[in-house]
């Protein structure tokens, strides 16, 4: 779930986001753990190590050419880089028994029922162990996560509420898996988090319906997506306000 303001501008005022090669390199590494898992009802490795490589290569580079992405020579090796070294970082991880090489799924698609809409998405991995389940979130950014962002963090709220929507039961628990190190960081989640995830759900409709308008930031713009910084739309108040008159 990412900025509510760069949600607006995205899917009410149809601007499009700048493809960028740490996109493209996000990308291309996800469908990578994917795809290397076969499809269901039992999901194992259907590559080795150097197939799986080649395949996140060939789809970086493909992201790259066609989206037209300006990346200086030095920038784009290293992301192939450290493509590569994520990809084969995983398949170590899997042969040293450090994750299951048999998830319970993959890519699982879920839709949460609130009011009058859903809410959809997908959980990249769900590990099956016996005390239950565990949800997994592959991360391919620089930074491991802030202790207090990942606690509130409602994307892994959600996966939790999905869980229990699609299964029948909660997680024991979330991971955030940082691809880059290979460490896979937990946190819990209770019904009382999904509770307050309902509550602001069901406040954000109503405003919506209301035609009310919040901003989501404090002081700056937060220049973490690609509509912040570079002369592009974020915190533009005359944008925002051209949109919400043509949205009336």
């Amino acid at each position: 779930m990412s900025c509510p303001y760069s949600f607006f501008l995205r899917y009410e005022g149809g601007l499009k986001t700048t493809m960028t090669h740490y996109l493209a390199l996000g990308n291309a590494v996800h469908l990578t753990l994917e795809k290397m898992f076969g499809s269901g009802p039992r999901f194992y490795p259907v590559w080795n190590v150097d197939e799986a490589i080649k395949f996140c290569l060939t789809e970086f580079n493909r992201m790259i050419e066609e989206d037209e992405i300006f990346v200086s020579y030095p920038q784009l090796k290293k992301a192939q880089a450290d493509a590569a070294e994520m990809v084969a970082r995983y398949y170590a991880q899997i042969s040293r028994g450090e994750i299951t090489s048999t998830p319970f799924g993959v890519e699982t698609e879920f839709k949460l029922p609130i009011g009058n809409i859903e809410i959809v998405g997908k959980i990249d991995k769900i590990d099956k162990v016996a005390e239950g389940l565990i949800v997994i979130d592959y991360k391919t950014g620089a930074k491991k996560p802030d202790p207090w962002f990942f606690h509130r963090n409602l994307q892994f709220t959600a996966y939790y509420w999905a869980c229990k929507e699609l299964f029948g039961e909660y997680p024991i628990k979330v991971g955030w898996h940082h691809l880059r190190t290979g460490d896979v960081i937990y946190e819990t989640r209770t019904e009382w988090d999904v509770d307050q995830l309902k509550r602001t759900i069901e406040n954000v409709v109503k405003m919506s319906e209301q035609d009310i308008r919040f901003r989501s930031y404090q002081e700056a713009v937060c220049h973490w997506c690609s509509y912040s910084g570079f002369g592009h739309e974020c915190d533009d108040q005359k944008l925002e306000a051209e949109i919400l008159a043509k949205r009336a």
